[in-house]
């Protein structure tokens, strides 16, 4: 009977998917970790294609890949930070096989540094080269400083839209001449104007996520926005809209698969235009970031805005740099916010206003009222910097008896004028806190008592705080003594029930 032998196991026998996990595990950022799936590629044919793969995943620079077309020349100043690339001579098709060989394996670019190559160099590539530099290119960051004289960014990135193409991120910064000078960036209207978005919606149409703001000066024209529109796949757009007219929001519509919707730096009236133009029905999460001061009719209007929305809306976030009212006009916060308490699947609402305002009044019925319509919501910012008192313990009694998943709350002003105990003992989840805390002075101080007082009601609504912000710290020390306290007292109790079991298996045995 022959004997059985047993192969040594190899590798080259997996799969080629089981090879590429492995692979990844492999490689990382340092030079030997680069060498060993260099070597493996190299040196052994069956594995060359899945450790090629992971070697050329990600890219942070397009260096490598020039270097490989015959007729690109690289120019060296040894006396200057960057290296210059230029076509020579005329490259011939058969030329690009090498350039493939590689470019196909590409999945990420990620270009953040100064720049190194210059717009004329792609301007030439484009009359050898039909297609997509990278044909399998899915996701693209392109965040880059541009020395002078400034060019269009567009014919960059014209070479890069594919149709495997899901994630895109623009931003670019226009250095000076002088090292004094404030860099400015391109408005990125001018990447409609090259053409490059109107590329990406035909060549790029299944773009899932689209970033044009990534730097606090990068507005995008009205042409651009309704580009944009028709990108049908895309589920995920973060824009600096201040350059858009609200005009060219009027009469038409688009973005038919939007879920996520920023806008940085954008007032709150193009903002509200802007939201009429999203016929979406699964947006669950908008951020407005930082637009210009509004007056509180204007905020009306934006989440009146909103109703198109009320059946996927869970993410809600504004933070205005301002709020104000004519002739000093008081509201509630429900009355202005009322159309969004139609909105049963919040679980995040954030309206903060950077300065101070005392145009809004946030009182314990609307914290009744957010209550109520939002029972699953887990983070609740609402801050005006106002002196306005309208909360008392009330409100947050409330919170924690009718939101059991609250995990985070950030209030203004808060009355603690109660007696402790009307307050129930509950067993709230919240784990982050900030409030400005009112309390009767005496004689210009807060007594001690009045402190601890706070401390007790905050724990018994709330026993699993964690972190504080804007609290005084006595009070904060207040709050994790008497947890330490309850802490003890659970040992101590395990302890005595320890004991008392051991007693008793004692006597039995007798």
């Amino acid at each position: 009977m022959a004997p059985f032998i047993v192969d040594r196991p190899s590798l080259d026998r997996l799969p080629y998917e089981i090879c590429l996990e492995i692979f990844k595990y492999i490689h990382g950022n340092t030079r030997r970790q680069h060498h060993i799936l260099a070597d493996i590629a190299s040196s052994h044919r069956a594995l060359s294609d899945p450790a090629l793969d992971v070697l050329w995943h990600t890219m942070g620079d397009l260096v490598p890949l020039l270097v490989l077309i015959p007729g690109v020349q690289i120019d060296r100043h040894p006396n200057e930070p960057f290296t210059t690339y230029r076509i020579v001579g005329p490259i011939e098709p058969a030329a690009w096989q090498r350039f493939d060989t590689y470019a196909k394996r590409v999945r990420v670019l990620e270009y953040e540094r100064p720049s190194t190559l210059f717009f004329a160099l792609f301007a030439e590539l484009e009359q050898y080269r039909l297609g997509p530099l990278l044909p399998n290119l899915h996701q693209l960051i392109w965040d880059e400083e541009l020395p002078p004289p400034v060019t269009e960014l567009g014919q960059i990135l014209l070479s890069f839209p594919t149709p495997t193409l899901r994630d895109v991120t623009v931003s670019a910064r226009y250095i000076g001449d002088d090292e004094g000078d404030i860099p400015r960036v391109p408005e990125m209207a001018a990447l409609a104007q090259a053409g490059f978005l109107p590329r990406l919606a035909s060549n790029a149409p299944m773009v899932r996520r689209l970033t044009l703001s990534g730097s606090r000066w990068n507005p995008v024209g009205d042409d651009t926005f309704r580009a944009i529109s028709s990108l049908t796949a895309l589920s995920n757009l973060s824009i600096n809209l201040n350059g858009v007219s609200v005009d060219s929001l009027s009469g038409w519509r688009g973005f038919l698969f939007l879920r996520s919707f920023t806008m940085d730096l954008t007032s709150i009236r193009i903002a509200t235009a802007a939201m009429l133009t999203v016929s979406s029905v699964h947006l669950n999460n908008i951020w407005v970031n930082d637009p210009p001061p509004a007056t509180v009719e204007d905020s009306r209007h934006f989440f009146a805005s909103l109703r198109t929305f009320k059946d996927a809306l869970a993410t809600l976030s504004v933070r205005f740099d301002a709020l104000t009212a004519p002739n000093i006009q008081r509201s509630t916060f429900a009355e202005i916010i009322k159309p969004l308490l139609e909105f049963h699947r919040m679980s995040l609402l954030q309206i903060v206003s950077r300065q101070w305002s005392d145009a809004i009044l946030v009182t314990d019925k609307c914290l009744d009222d957010m209550a109520v319509a939002w029972p699953r919501t887990s983070l609740l910012v609402i801050r005006f910097s106002s002196p306005l008192l309208g909360l008392t313990v009330r409100g947050l009694i409330t919170l924690a008896q009718k939101c059991p998943s609250l995990y985070t709350l950030r209030l203004d002003r808060i009355d603690f004028r109660e007696d402790v105990g009307m307050v129930p003992l509950l067993k709230g989840d919240l784990r982050s806190l900030s409030f400005c805390p009112w309390i009767l002075e005496v004689n210009g101080d807060a007594p001690v008592a009045e402190y601890f007082k706070i401390a007790q009601i905050i724990d018994r609504l709330y026993p699993n705080l964690r972190t504080f912000f804007d609290i005084p710290n006595v009070i904060v020390r207040f709050i994790l003594g008497l947890q330490a306290a309850r802490k003890d007292e659970r040992m101590r109790m395990e302890v005595d029930m320890e004991d008392g079991s051991g007693d008793g298996e004692s006597v039995s045995e007798g």
